[in-house]
């Protein structure tokens, strides 16, 4: 995993929650699930 692959999914993630809930701001938090770590991304 490079870091632009992380930063080119982070970016279509923002735009989809911009799309879907018509948010300006998104934030992300790393959330642990089963020991693996995940960006949530969450509307502001």
């Amino acid at each position: 995993m490079t870091y632009e692959s992380v930063a080119r999914s982070m970016a279509q993630q923002r735009d989809k929650m911009r799309e879907s809930r018509g948010s300006e701001n998104v934030d992300f938090k790393v959330v642990i699930k089963g020991g693996k770590a995940f960006l949530k991304p969450e509307p502001k």
